[in-house]
């Protein structure tokens, strides 16, 4: 469980995205070609889906 949570606090201390143009998480560019968006249930911010699958995962393990 140590590590999980450590992953997670990990997750946010390295956000890169700025503002609803961008994941919050890896940075990736939300568009048409680009990453398609998620809600992040905890910050409300916008991730892309393979981010927001990635926290999920960690939150249910």
């Amino acid at each position: 469980v140590g590590r999980l949570v450590e992953r997670l606090e990990n997750m946010r201390r390295n956000a890169l995205g700025r503002g609803p143009s961008q994941c919050l998480l890896c940075g990736d560019r939300f568009g048409i070609l680009g990453a398609q968006k998620a809600r992040c249930v905890d910050c409300r911010k916008h991730v892309c889906q393979k981010c927001a699958i990635d926290t999920f995962n960690i939150k249910h393990r």
